[in-house]
C-alpha cells in the first residue's frame, strides 16, 4: 500500500513536466513580446510558437499571412468563434495603392511591379520565385483571374495575365518574375483591392500532427505537401496552384490541395471532412515519377467524406509499377463540377479522376464516391478496387479518355450504354453506376440540387 501511495505522489509531481503546453496566437489583438499562454496573452505570428510537443490554437476570425511548417507531435486548431482562421498566401495591395500600382502599358494591357514591396501587405517570402504568381483574386467580389499565359502577345481576354515565358531555373534572374501585365478594359484597381498568390506550401512537413478547423488558401505551389502520421479534417482549401513549376517539361504549373509525394516515407495519414474549391490541379493526390531515385510506399494513406469542388481532377494517383499501395483509399468523397476549377484554363485531362500508372491496379480502393457534373477517369490503367461510385455525368462528358495516347479510346458519355459497355470492359469495374444527363435538362437541375444538399460547407468555429 505505501508504494502504491509513493508511485501516486511521484506521478502528481512530475506530470506537470510533461503536460501539453497550449500556445494561442491572434494576427488582430496578439503581439510576439506576449507568452502565448492565454487567450488574453496571445502571439502575433504562429512561427513564434514551439515546433513540437504543443497545442497551436489560432483565433477564429484572423488572417495569417505566413506558412506553418516542420511540426512535429503538435495539434493546429481554432479557438474563439467565428469564420475559421484563414493561413493565406496572398500578397495583398494595400488599401491606399488601389490603382495607383497598375500602369498603362496599352491595347488594355496593365502592369503591375510585384517587387515594389511599399505598395503590398500579406504574405511576404524571400526567395527568387515568389511572385511565380498563380492566380489574381478581388476579395469584394469574389473575381478569380487564374488564366496565366507564357507569351505576352497571348493577353487577349479580360483576366489573361503574362509574368514570364521562362521555365528553366538556370536562366531565372531576379527581374523573371519583377512585372505582372493584366488584360484589363481600364485600371484593375476599379475592380477593388486585389490578392495575388505566392508560389509556397500552405502547410508542410509535418509529423504526428493533427490540423483541423482552418482554411487554407492564396498558395500557389500546394496546400498540404511532406504529411506523415498526421491527421486533416474540417479545414478549407480554397485557391490552391497555378504557379509554373521550374524545370518540368515545357511550361507546366503547380498546384494539389494536399499532395502525398512518396519521394519520402510518408504513412498513417487521415483527410477527413476537408473542403477543396477552386484548386489548379488536384484536390488530393498519392504519386511518385518513376524517374525518383528514392521511394517509399504509401501506407494507410486515406482521403474519407471529403468534399471536392471546382478541381482540376479530385483524385490522382501513380506510382512506379513496382511499387505497391498499402491500405490506401480514396472513398466517401463528394464531387461537384471537376474541370472548372476557376483558373479559365480547360484541359482534356479535367475529370474525377486522374491515373498515369503504368499498369493496373488491385491495391487501391476508390470507392463509394457520388460526383455529378464531371467527367470520369482519365487515365490508361486503372485500379480494379472500385466499387459503389455513382456518376451523374453530362453527355457532351467523358466516362473513359487518356490525353497522353491519341489512340486509347475516348468514351463519350453521350454514347450512353455503348461507352459504360466499352469502359467496364476496359476498366473491369462492373459496380460503378453512370447517370447521364442533359446538360441543361430538368433533371439535371433537379439531381444538382439533391446533390448540393449533401455538400456541407461550414466556414465557422465556435467553442
Amino acid at each position: 500500500m505505501k508504494q502504491h501511495l509513493l508511485v501516486i505522489l511521484f506521478l502528481l509531481v512530475v506530470s506537470p513536466i510533461y503536460s501539453i503546453q497550449t500556445y494561442y496566437i491572434s494576427s488582430s489583438s496578439g503581439s510576439d513580446s506576449n507568452n502565448g499562454l492565454t487567450e488574453k496573452s496571445p502571439l502575433k505570428s504562429i512561427s513564434k510558437a514551439p515546433k513540437s510537443n504543443v497545442v497551436i490554437k489560432l483565433k477564429a476570425g484572423d488572417v495569417f499571412y505566413e506558412s506553418i511548417s516542420d511540426l512535429k507531435n503538435c495539434t493546429v486548431t481554432a479557438y474563439g468563434k467565428g469564420k475559421k482562421p484563414v493561413l493565406s498566401g496572398f500578397k495583398r495591395v494595400k488599401a491606399a495603392k488601389g490603382t495607383q500600382v497598375w500602369t498603362s502599358v496599352g491595347n488594355d494591357v496593365w502592369r503591375i511591379d510585384l517587387s515594389a514591396n511599399e505598395n503590398f501587405t500579406g504574405f511576404f517570402k524571400v526567395g527568387d520565385y515568389v511572385n511565380d504568381i498563380g492566380v489574381l483574386y478581388c476579395v469584394e467580389k469574389d473575381l478569380v483571374y487564374g488564366h496565366l499565359v507564357n507569351d505576352i502577345k497571348k493577353l487577349k481576354e479580360t483576366g489573361d495575365f503574362f509574368i514570364t515565358s521562362e521555365w528553366l531555373k538556370k536562366n531565372v534572374k531576379p527581374e523573371t518574375f519583377k512585372y505582372l501585365y493584366l488584360k484589363h478594359r481600364g485600371n484593375p484597381g476599379s475592380e477593388g483591392l486585389w490578392s495575388f498568390s505566392s508560389r509556397a506550401y500552405g502547410v508542410y512537413n509535418l509529423s504526428g500532427c493533427h490540423v483541423s478547423n482552418i482554411k487554407v488558401q492564396g498558395f500557389s505551389a500546394h496546400g498540404f505537401w511532406g504529411i506523415t502520421n498526421s491527421k486533416i479534417d474540417r479545414c478549407e482549401l480554397d485557391l490552391i496552384g497555378g504557379a509554373i513549376q521550374l524545370d518540368t517539361y515545357e511550361w507546366v504549373r503547380f498546384g494539389n490541395g494536399i499532395e502525398f509525394y512518396m519521394d519520402r516515407d510518408l504513412r498513417n495519414c487521415e483527410i477527413r471532412n476537408c473542403y477543396f474549391s477552386r484548386v489548379y490541379d488536384c484536390g488530393a493526390t498519392i504519386q511518385l515519377s518513376k524517374n525518383s531515385k528514392t521511394r517509399f510506399k504509401p501506407i494507410s494513406i486515406r482521403f474519407i467524406g471529403n468534399v471536392f469542388v471546382n478541381c482540376r481532377q479530385a483524385f490522382e494517383h501513380f506510382l512506379p509499377s513496382d511499387l505497391p499501395y498499402e491500405n490506401c483509399e480514396f472513398s466517401d468523397n463528394l464531387i461537384l463540377d471537376a474541370g472548372e476549377n476557376g483558373f479559365r484554363s480547360p484541359e482534356s485531362r479535367d475529370a474525377a479522376f486522374l491515373s498515369y500508372e503504368s499498369t493496373d491496379r488491385s491495391d487501391l480502393r476508390i470507392t463509394n464516391n457520388k460526383i455529378f457534373g464531371s467527367s470520369f477517369y482519365c487515365g490508361k490503367h486503372y485500379t480494379k478496387n472500385m466499387s459503389g461510385n455513382v456518376v451523374y455525368i453530362y453527355d457532351d462528358q467523358y466516362i473513359a479518355s487518356y490525353h497522353f495516347d491519341s489512340s486509347f479510346p475516348k468514351l463519350n458519355a453521350k454514347e450512353g450504354d455503348e461507352s459504360i459497355k466499352k469502359y467496364k470492359t476496359i476498366s473491369k469495374d462492373n459496380d460503378t453506376e453512370f447517370i447521364v444527363m442533359g446538360r441543361n435538362s430538368f433533371m439535371s437541375s433537379l439531381y444538382r440540387y439533391l446533390f448540393l444538399r449533401k455538400i456541407e460547407h461550414d466556414e465557422t468555429v465556435g467553442d
